[in-house]
C-alpha cells in the first residue's frame, strides 16, 4: 500500500519537474535564410562535389554524417536543373537534403570559399 502511494504521488509531482517544451519554432541551418520556406525542411549537409551528371540532374557529393540520419559517404542526389551548370567539380557546399518518395534531393545549396576546403 505505501509503494503505492509513494508511485502515485511520483507520477503527480513528475510532470512538474520537467522543463517545459520550447514553443519556438526550429532554428534554420546557419547557411539558410530565414525567411526562405525551405530553411526547416530536410537536414543540414556540408560536403564537396566530385562530379556532375546533367542527364539525371545530380551531383556525386561526398559529404559528412548526418547525425541520425546517414554515415558519411559519397552518394549522388538529385537537384533543381537550373542550378546545375553552377556547380562544378571541387566545391564544397552547404545545403539541405530531403528524401522525396526514394529519392534523395539536395537543395538550398550554398558554395563555400575556397579557404574552407
Amino acid at each position: 500500500m505505501r509503494h503505492r502511494i509513494l508511485l502515485a504521488l511520483l507520477c503527480l509531482l513528475l510532470p512538474a519537474t520537467l522543463p517545459a517544451a520550447d514553443p519556438a519554432p526550429r532554428k534554420p541551418c546557419l547557411p539558410c535564410e530565414e525567411e526562405d520556406k525551405n530553411a526547416e525542411r530536410g537536414y543540414p549537409v556540408k560536403g564537396r562535389i566530385l562530379g556532375t551528371d546533367p542527364e539525371r540532374s545530380q551531383v556525386l557529393l561526398k559529404h559528412d554524417a548526418i547525425p541520425g540520419v546517414m554515415r558519411a559517404m559519397t552518394m549522388p542526389f538529385n537537384v533543381d536543373p537550373k542550378i546545375l551548370p553552377g556547380l562544378k567539380r571541387d566545391q564544397v557546399i552547404l545545403g539541405r537534403i530531403e528524401k522525396r518518395d526514394k529519392e534523395w534531393w539536395l537543395f538550398n545549396i550554398r558554395i563555400l570559399g575556397a579557404e574552407l576546403r
